[in-house]
């Protein structure tokens, strides 16, 4: 929607600038009796408008950058969960009960 606002705004804006420049004598194109052109005020429409645009776009892009996952990280797989674990990589020693501070001392 600002960014349709910024486009209303240009046209305007250019034509209120040639507006200007070809009729520098008539009052109708510009502010009150100051002399600027009524053209600078809606080019400065055009900016605010393509600024409120961007801020809109780049806190779309944070919230959903925030609500997926990053790329490089992959779901785990549901098989992994399946398969008993490997004896190979059991290095706990099942053969002695754990020693207690009791029994350390002797």
């Amino acid at each position: 929607m600002n960014l349709i606002f910024a486009l209303l705004w240009l046209i305007l804006g250019v034509a209120g600038l040639v507006g200007a420049w070809l009729y520098p004598e008539s009052q109708a194109f510009r502010i009150g009796g100051s002399g600027m052109p009524i053209g600078l005020l809606a080019l400065c429409f055009v900016a605010y408008n393509l600024v409120r645009w961007y801020a809109y776009r780049a806190a779309r892009r944070q919230r959903q950058a925030h609500a997926e996952p990053p790329p490089w990280r992959r779901p785990r797989r549901e098989r992994d969960h399946d398969l008993p674990p490997d004896p190979t990589f059991d290095f706990t020693d099942r053969a002695s009960p754990p020693k207690g501070p009791d029994q350390a001392a002797r």
